[in-house]
């Protein structure tokens, strides 16, 4: 299978506090993509502002570590930080039929987020970021060794973007998040295209 084809087949979630409108038209170049409403203290004008925009749109939307907005706000999914504690969602999921990601860095933290009842996990960071530097990330290949027996979806996070992007071409996982990809005037619609 062509790599631009096994691209095609993953998903996106793009991590944000807002939506700009710089940003908005980005978004709707990309196919299969989610928005993570990423803000540890919650705006609800803001949320409400990209949940409307999400659902006129199909885009799926999840939120940081706050199951009562998920709830309230009839979002699609919860995501879970390292941080977050939160436990028994067993319960949670089946009800309400949410999908819940979990955030982590190695195999303890994803033990965690299985007993949390994740669907899916974002193991990070894969490239250097502002927080990570080379000796701290994981790379393609350490990347593959580390998730390769999990039982669950993994994503990759940290540090992807236009230039890098191609990369994961060599990573087996289900999708990607990101924060500075949106950002590219590169950006072609429907993304990816070559």
């Amino acid at each position: 299978m062509r790599a631009n084809n096994l691209l095609k087949q993953k998903e996106f979630y793009f991590f944000t506090t807002e939506i700009n409108n710089s940003f908005k038209e980005n978004i709707l170049k990309f196919r299969n993509i989610n928005i993570i409403y990423n803000n540890p203290n919650i705006n609800y004008h803001t949320l409400v502002k990209i949940n409307d925009f999400c659902k006129k749109n199909f885009i799926k939307i999840y939120i940081l570590n706050d199951y009562k907005a998920v709830i309230k706000y009839k979002l699609d999914g919860l995501l879970i930080s390292k941080k977050s504690r939160i436990l028994c969602l067993n319960s949670f999921n089946k009800k309400i039929g949410v999908r819940i990601i979990g955030k982590v860095h190695n195999q303890k933290e994803f033990f965690l987020r299985k007993e949390q009842n994740c669907d899916s996990v974002f193991l990070s960071p894969l490239f250097i970021t502002a927080k990570y530097s080379t000796n701290q990330i994981l790379g393609p290949i350490k990347f593959n060794l580390i998730s390769k027996e999990w039982e669950k979806k993994v994503l990759c996070l940290g540090g992807i973007n236009y230039s890098n992007y191609k990369r994961t071409f060599l990573i087996k996982n289900e999708g990607f998040g990101f924060v500075s990809l949106i950002k590219s005037l590169k950006i072609k619609k429907p993304f990816p295209s070559f």
